[in-house]
């Protein structure tokens, strides 16, 4: 363990100068150099020149990785742990700082955020773990960030940006993930996507949907059900951007996801792998709700942002 937290430490540096040396100069989220643009200052910046340890996936690095949730999220971060029991049920650690125990007084020490939301709940856990398509970035901070983002991200502050409507190019996405669990868990993804520029320059819609059905690959020996933690997960979002001025800005994001595991993905490690008990199925079922105006205002000397 130690030889691992020292390795973790030598190469987060050099890793992170890779990650931003990365040349792609249309992609978007980077400046005309391939840089790569991060807002956690709240202001855009090149994530070199942020004074803070910050790692950043765009959409085209979440998909190339297979990345669809928190858990790619934590295996791919240096210095940060995902504790992960079962779907909905998230725990993440940072530079090995956590909150022990899930009292309804107690927060998570790290903080997570859809745009201008913080959806990190009490208990240090959260609810719903969000389908990761369609996105602009995601932010990893590691480090209090209680500053900018609240009390509850002693450790750090996880940042989901979804991409905003486009006002003036109507755009398509899909995206469909076929895949093994295992030897026989079959697991199906669909995202889709539709932009639609209502007003050139000022008014645009942009809509997502999503669907996943995961099989499971653990046996409850107790219900007798094989595979029983399988994973129904559905949801979509609607986001309206009107801009009536080059200065001023609203955003109306609706959003909502259900997700639905069957069973528990712990295990009973006495009867062998991929093998659990219990009486009945334990289920984390989740469902998520999002209604959010945000406004910018972009003046002379300074931008608001009120959300």
């Amino acid at each position: 363990m130690l030889a691992s937290v020292c390795a973790g430490a030598l190469f987060t540096v050099p890793a992170m100068a890779q990650e931003t040396e990365a040349t792609a100069p249309q992609a978007e989220g980077r400046d005309d150099d391939g840089s790569i643009i991060v807002t956690a200052t709240r202001r855009a910046e090149r994530i070199q020149d942020v004074p803070l340890s910050i790692s950043a996936y765009s959409q085209e690095e979440l998909t190339e990785k297979g990345i669809v949730g928190y858990e790619g999220i934590g295996r791919e971060t240096p210095g940060v742990v995902l504790n992960k029991p079962t779907a909905n049920f998230n725990n993440f650690t940072a530079r090995g700082i956590a909150t022990n125990g899930y009292n309804a007084n107690l927060q998570s020490s790290v903080a997570i955020y859809i745009d201008e939301l913080p959806v990190s709940t009490i208990g240090n856990t959260t609810v719903v773990d969000p389908n990761l398509f369609d996105v602009e970035r995601v932010e990893f901070l590691r480090g209090p960030q209680g500053t900018l983002f609240g009390s509850g991200s002693l450790s750090g502050a996880m940042r989901i940006l979804q991409k905003s409507p486009d006002l003036n190019d109507f755009d398509t996405a899909a995206l469909v993930d076929f895949g093994l669990t295992g030897s026989d868990s079959f697991r199906q993804r669909y995202n889709a996507m539709v932009n639609v520029p209502l007003v050139d320059d000022r008014l645009a819609i942009r809509a997502v949907g999503f669907y996943r059905d995961e099989e499971g690959y653990l046996d409850n020996v107790g219900t007798g059900v094989k595979n029983s933690n399988t994973l129904i997960d559905y949801g979509g979002r609607l986001v309206l951007l009107w801009k009536p001025t080059d200065r001023l800005s609203i955003k109306l994001l609706g959003s909502y996801e259900y997700s639905n595991p069957k069973d528990s993905s712990l295990t009973s490690p006495g009867l062998g792998r991929n093998k659990r008990v219990s009486d009945e199925p334990d289920r984390f079922t989740g469902k998520q709700a999002i209604a959010n105006a945000t406004i910018d205002y972009e003046f002379d000397f300074a931008k608001l942002t009120s959300s």
